[in-house]
């Protein structure tokens, strides 16, 4: 079957690697400058400055995990803060479009300023079947079909890299998402194979439709929609960024990446799938550190953290969990060998400095995100109140609220990178 890509798109084979990569196969104090807003660089394409502690540093290293599951640089401990900036690349405020390159790097200068050294980004990978997303159609059938892609995506995430290169932070990009928002998911990759079978409205989900959660299963257990998704897998990894002449799969600055965001369903409907995946991720890119796929009120101890593919287990403690579910999850996972990320917490919620608290108390915890960052610009979610989930968080900060919430986030961040996991086992 083949499927018609969306009108304007290229259709493009798998990417070129360069010649010298081992990858390569045959066929949510800080006052940013004036101008430094969106506002302000929405119209241009000049780049801002580097900050001066980003000057003159050493080359970006690959990070590594040691049997104990401790994130490591250049052999030590490597701890540090994170914010979560889903609209990196495809940003769906006031409208979905891609995001300038003044714009990304706005808000990597943001996260830099913060002392955030991981940046994770859904826009970067999860990014499918949807206006300005990566990912625009398949064709063909059997396990090496043909993607089509948007090429601006692809610069632009090439863009992100790179920038992020220079600032010194590590990128975390999802392949795929749960949910089935502005930048797509599971849903639209069965909706290329099986069109009309899925709802595309966002607000039906598997968590509150039946009917949903079956035909979105698909993405699982249909064979050819599998292959898609691993073919997708293999061009993301193996694509080279001409700004460095790498491929991502071998760029320090996606040293981790993880397998989906808040795939609940894979680990209740299917298990087994997110192990597999991680192994073909290994496969094309060994050096890689890969993480599990956690969501609030999944338990680490029902992902798959008896795959040796799996390097990281993750959570996202909004309601279900608090600081201590984090604790003990992490804990599961040193007796495991894992490293432990807070991929996701509610930076406005009274539980957020016990969250922090508890991620610092974790030597194996190596960073916590945020959520979510944005610029000041972005009124996100309609402006969503304080003390809820998906509130957006500003830096320098918009008000008294905002402005304690940076300087106590900044804290953490910077307790974290002073904690070399005192204690733990190297």
């Amino acid at each position: 079957m083949t499927v018609t890509p969306l009108p304007g798109h290229l259709t493009s084979p798998d990417p070129t690697p360069s010649p010298r990569s081992p990858l390569a196969v045959s066929r949510r104090s800080l006052v940013l400058g004036a101008g430094a807003t969106a506002s302000a660089v929405a119209g241009s394409a000049a780049l801002p400055s580097l900050p001066a502690s980003a000057a003159g540093r050493r080359p970006m290293t690959r990070l590594t995990m040691t049997a104990h599951g401790i994130v490591q640089r250049r052999g030590t401990t490597f701890r540090r803060g994170g914010v979560n900036a889903f609209h990196l690349v495809t940003n769906d405020y006031p409208s979905p479009h891609l995001m300038r390159h003044a714009q990304i790097d706005a808000l990597l200068l943001k996260a830099h300023r913060m002392r955030a050294r991981f940046v994770r980004a859904h826009t970067l990978a999860a990014s499918v079947g949807k206006p300005h997303t990566l990912v625009t159609g398949v064709s063909g059938t059997g396990p090496s079909p043909r993607i089509s892609y948007d090429p601006a995506v692809w610069e632009a995430i090439e863009h992100a890299a790179w920038r992020a290169r220079q600032l010194g932070i590590y990128l975390i990009p999802p392949f795929v998402d749960e949910l089935g928002y502005y930048h797509g998911g599971k849903r639209q990759w069965v909706d290329f194979r099986r069109p009309g079978s899925v709802s595309l409205d966002p607000a039906v989900k598997a968590a509150n439709s039946p009917r949903q959660r079956e035909a979105e299963n698909a993405f699982y257990h249909d064979r050819q929609i599998t292959w898609d998704f691993e073919q997708y897998l293999r061009d993301w990894l193996r694509h080279v960024n001409p700004r460095t002449g790498v491929a991502f799969g071998e760029d320090p600055v996606f040293s981790v990446v993880q397998v989906g965001n808040e795939l609940w369903t894979a680990a209740q409907d299917a298990p087994g799938w997110i192990a597999e995946k991680a192994a073909l991720i290994k496969q094309v890119a060994p050096g890689t550190l890969v993480m599990d796929s956690g969501a609030d009120g999944l338990r680490v101890q029902d992902m798959a953290w008896d795959s040796r593919h799996v390097d990281i287990l993750e959570t996202h403690p909004y309601s279900t969990f608090g600081a201590a579910e984090v604790t003990s999850m992490a804990r599961f996972a040193a007796s495991k060998g894992k490293a432990f990320a807070v991929g996701e917490y509610p930076w406005s919620k009274p539980q957020a400095r016990l969250v922090e608290a508890a991620v610092r108390r974790a030597p194996n915890a190596f960073t916590s995100a945020l959520w979510s960052l944005h610029d000041n610009g972005d009124l996100h979610n309609a402006g969503a109140g304080y003390g809820i989930d998906d509130a957006a968080f500003y830096v320098p900060g918009k008000d008294v609220v905002q402005r304690r919430a940076v300087t106590r986030v900044v804290a953490h961040h910077r307790a974290l990178a002073r904690d070399r996991g005192r204690g733990a086992r190297r």
